[in-house]
């Protein structure tokens, strides 16, 4: 299905997160999750930050949509995302309530990169879960 939207996706063969490296993935099939690099084996992928990605396939000054749910790695990922946060055509929609301190940590990292964007925080639910930060 992704055939109709080719000129508009790029997948990559990464990780992503803070810093780049090798990484390897679990293959706990309940909960896959990225580890230090220990040893080689068929989950070892290589990790880019963000701004590395943008880099590499040259996306600065275009309009990118970032959505980001990705079980609690969020606040890691956009560790990596200095330069990308600051890009004013950049937009992102970024899952925040998988730690109970997941508001405070990210208020707390992006109100001194952001200083010229607007976030809004959008509860989506009745329940605990779904609040999502807007970066426009």
């Amino acid at each position: 299905q992704l055939n109709k939207y080719s000129d508009r996706i790029i997948l990559l063969n990464n990780a992503i997160g803070k810093d780049n490296k090798k990484v390897n993935i679990s293959d706990n099939l309940a909960r896959s999750s990225v580890e230090e690099y220990t040893h080689q084996s068929n989950g070892v992928v290589f990790q880019k930050s963000l701004d590395t990605i943008f880099d590499e396939l040259t996306l600065w000054g275009q309009k990118i949509y970032v959505k980001m749910d990705v079980e609690g790695a969020e606040l890691e990922i956009l560790r990596g995302a200095k330069r990308v946060l600051a890009e004013q055509n950049t937009i992102f929609a970024i899952s925040c309530y998988h730690y109970s301190k997941d508001l405070v940590n990210f208020s707390n990292l992006l109100k001194p990169l952001l200083e010229n964007r607007k976030i809004y925080f959008r509860h989506l639910t009745t329940g605990a879960y779904e609040t999502v930060l807007f970066i426009i």
